[in-house]
């Protein structure tokens, strides 16, 4: 009876020892036929277990011939069997199971982000847009430029409207392309809490004014009495008590600091005004201007600074147009339609309007006339449409202007003509 017991003891040792490869294999296998929607039944899964093992515990040396010698082992051999089936058949099992809940060809579940608190409630709106605003202040990116004040106040002050649904991560990666669009910001970085509070760090923006500073010359900013109508990239001279140096206006200021300051090309002061759309007000003011290098020591060190324009050259074209309007006469475009169509009417008279020139995107005349001016043009043969230029006093085209309001729902319209500047 020990003798029993121990060869069963034995058996079931063996059979965890030679079962568990064949275990292996067949729950793989009832995975990929599950998965195949090919059943792997349990018979299958004890057909393949079986030979595995035996050959597997013949390659250990647990079981080897004589015939005799196995006869003599069977409680120890029915064990070890007993033990492989039971490992096949849960294996297999555990197989399918798998094979049955794989996510493959089937669209995942989509995790968000976390998104904000009930504490933000009272930020979001009955439209369903939350108030973002900064908290802590502004701070400044490593590595970059500090923010100009001003930048810094209006990032502080200013609340940003999202959709709340949206995940922090997602509110923040819009708030830092809406910033970096609105105040072209060099780089910005924004964090949002549970409570809908941004901690924002930015670059300032990327000033063109060192691009704008030729090779070898300095920009500097002084304080001095400028002219009325003053505009970028123009031509000043700067006069002091010693030399003239002739220099490219780059910015003007309305503030006035003490004293002048320098930068070299490349920098970028952070107090900088916005570049003017038009001429600056006359007055003291601040300028910048960039000079060569080798002046910017002598103008810098002057106690007085005279700003004056020299005057331009005049083409043939600019003197004409001056020329004309000094005479009372303009020169207008306008579509040929509403010229016609202010003549018929008498709105204005056909003797105080001169045609010189027009361009029609019909070619009457063939395919070689299309988009070619046309000098004294007859009105009668062009199309409604057409672009003409016409010389006209003060009056005739104030008529015209008003018959164009009148009908600006129609097609004809009149734009004033692009007159080339005539500068000081």
């Amino acid at each position: 009876m020990f003798e029993v017991t121990t060869e069963i003891i034995v058996g079931v040792s063996f059979g965890f020892v030679v079962g568990i490869g064949p275990a292996i294999t067949v729950g793989a296998l009832g995975t990929i036929g599950e998965y195949l929607s090919r059943e792997f039944s349990g018979r299958q899964s004890i057909a393949v277990a079986l030979p595995l093992a035996a050959g597997n515990a013949y390659v250990v040396g647990l079981i080897a011939p004589p015939a005799t010698a196995i006869r003599g082992h069977t409680p120890r051999l029915a064990a070890a069997s007993i033990v492989v089936v039971t490992l096949a058949l849960y294996a297999n099992g555990h197989g399918s199971r798998i094979g049955s809940e794989l996510p493959i060809g089937t669209a995942g579940r989509l995790v968000r982000g976390r998104s904000l608190s009930g504490d933000a409630t009272e930020a979001i709106d009955a439209s369903g847009q939350v108030s973002i605003q900064s908290t802590g202040g502004v701070r400044d990116l490593e590595g970059y430029p500090p923010l100009p004040p001003n930048l810094r106040r209006s990032l502080g002050d200013e609340v940003w409207r999202l959709p709340a649904d949206l995940p922090r991560s997602e509110l923040e990666r819009r708030l830092e392309t809406r910033l970096r669009t609105s105040y072209d910001l060099s780089a910005v970085s924004v964090s949002v809490d549970g409570r809908a509070r941004a901690t924002i760090a930015a670059a300032p923006p990327t000033s063109v004014t060192g691009s704008r500073i030729p090779e070898g010359w300095r920009a500097i900013t002084i304080e001095a009495l400028i002219p009325t109508g003053l505009y970028a990239d123009e031509t000043v001279v700067l006069s002091t008590d010693a030399t003239d140096v002739e220099g490219i206006v780059l910015e003007t200021h309305a503030s006035i600091d003490a004293g002048p300051s320098e930068r070299d090309a490349g920098e970028v002061s952070s107090t900088a005004a916005d570049h003017p759309t038009g001429g600056s007000e006359g007055g003291r003011r601040r300028l910048t201007v960039a000079i060569p290098a080798t002046d910017a020591e002598p103008v810098l060190g002057a106690n007085r600074i005279h700003v004056t324009v020299p005057p331009d050259e005049t083409t043939p074209t600019v003197e004409a147009f001056v020329r004309l309007g000094r005479a009372g006469h303009h020169v207008y475009r306008c579509q040929v339609g509403n010229v016609v169509a202010s003549i018929d009417s008498e709105t204005v008279d056909e003797d105080d309007i001169t045609p010189l020139v027009a361009e029609s995107d019909v070619a009457n005349g063939g395919p070689d006339t299309r988009h070619r001016w046309i000098v004294d043009p007859d009105l009668d043969r062009l199309e409604d449409r057409a672009d003409v230029f016409v010389v006209a006093d003060s009056t005739t085209i104030h008529r015209l202007a008003g018959r164009s309001r009148r009908e600006s729902d129609g097609p004809a319209g009149v734009r004033v003509s692009k007159e080339p500047a005539v500068k000081r």
